[in-house]
């Protein structure tokens, strides 16, 4: 199989997020995310501010790079394999500033924990129709925007960042002599 297309990959983690629900048990329930949306890396910071329009859960994918490994497999047959890395941006707007909600979930919100652990889930569980493609999470870990500007009572947006590694394909070459 030949390496997959980055921007078809993206295509199709935005796809299977835009699918989420909040009860993955009923497909009536609320989107998961209000918006899923892509961003280069010259456009994280513009990214990171969006968490602020009026989107309670949003989700942004930002490419973070690839990486390839060979081996020879014979004397003139090389093997490589290719895994590109995505960065995925999640938050959830909590009510309640006084609370852990955007964290932990609530009455208004499903919270930045259950949303990336949703995610794993669905990614890890479910198979893509793109032959060869899968994602295996990488490194997550807690991220707080600070707003622009700073207001009476508000504390900055909580979020996650989960890097998300994609098994884009294989690809084999003759040595020529």
């Amino acid at each position: 199989m030949a390496y997959l297309p980055t921007i078809k990959i993206l295509e199709e983690l935005k796809a299977r997020l835009d699918t989420l629900r909040t009860d993955a048990a009923d497909a009536q329930s609320e989107r998961l995310f209000q918006r899923v949306a892509y961003f280069g890396a010259n456009r994280m910071a513009q990214a990171m501010q969006s968490v602020f329009a009026s989107e309670r859960r949003v989700a942004y994918l930002v490419p973070g790079g690839d990486t390839y490994t060979g081996r020879n497999d014979a004397a003139l047959l090389v093997h490589s394999q290719r895994m590109t890395r995505v960065a995925l941006l999640i938050a959830d707007q909590a009510v309640d500033l006084d609370r852990d909600d955007a964290l932990m979930g609530g009455v208004a919100s499903v919270g930045i924990l259950a949303m990336k652990d949703r995610i794993v889930d669905e990614l890890m569980t479910t198979p893509f129709t793109v032959p060869g493609l899968a994602f295996v999470p990488a490194e997550g870990e807690p991220l707080v925007i600070e707003p622009t500007e700073r207001k009476a009572g508000n504390i900055g947006r909580e979020c996650w960042l989960q890097w998300l590694v994609a098994y884009a394909g294989s690809a084999k070459a003759n040595i020529p002599l």
